[in-house]
């Protein structure tokens, strides 16, 4: 059977949308927004920001927000977890950011972006086109500013006087880093772990791509992908 649905390219669309991701990728990876920032939902979201993850996020976000009779702005905790060696690299990491924008609203500023470190010869941050993007060495500067950033959101809702659960999605892998923002909090706010670990309620896409390198921590030898 023969398809006639089609989305005919807008030329002039087409040279705007390239014209923005030209923008985003020569622009300098902002800090996280510390300062004025929304009221936060009980909603932590771990993903990859591919586009089915942006159209779940906006559905968990506006579910969320729904049930708790929630401020217009209030907002989840959202990190994007990059992986610019097989994933990221190109264009496809602007074009994320830029779907992000059309579809929840938020920059750079508003969600918390980190990468994993950049292995031999910056094997890890290397695409196909044998090219290290220019955001992985920005964000991999920052990255103990944003898991400290990240963790801080999470204590704030997890110590918050509501009973509300706190839940937490994973919908990418944690390629090693979600193990880092946990250790980070567990070390650095106990009151804080101890108060997560009570609300927290863990949902998680069990797909093989999400589950392949995970592992449990070994205190002895932690592996690349733990958590």
């Amino acid at each position: 059977m023969e398809s006639h649905l089609k989305f005919p390219r807008d030329p002039a669309a087409l040279s705007t949308v390239s014209a923005i991701l030209k923008e985003v990728r020569v622009s300098d990876v902002p800090p996280p927004r510390l300062a004025m920032k929304p009221p936060l939902l009980p909603l932590v979201i771990f993903s990859d920001f591919e586009l089915d993850d942006l159209m779940a996020i906006a559905e968990l976000w506006q579910w969320r927000a729904v049930h708790m009779g929630a401020p217009e702005d209030a907002r989840p905790i959202i990190v994007f977890i990059t992986d610019f060696k097989t994933k990221d690299g190109g264009e496809v990491f602007e074009k994320k950011l830029l779907m992000a924008r059309m579809l929840l609203g938020v920059t750079l500023q508003d969600i918390y972006t980190l990468v994993c470190p950049p292995g031999t010869g910056n094997v890890n941050w290397t695409y196909f086109d044998k090219k290290v993007h220019p955001a992985a060495p920005q964000l991999y500067r920052r990255k103990d500013e944003i898991l400290a950033a990240a963790a801080q959101d999470i204590v704030d809702v997890a110590l918050s006087d509501s009973n509300e659960v706190v839940d937490v999605y994973f919908i990418s892998p944690g390629r090693g880093l979600f193990g880092e923002l946990l250790q980070g909090i567990e070390r650095d706010h106990p009151k804080g772990w101890e108060a997560l670990c009570q609300k927290a309620n863990v949902v998680m896409y069990t797909g093989s791509f999400n589950t392949q390198g995970c592992t449990l921590r070994k205190e002895a030898a932690p592996g690349a992908f733990d958590y």
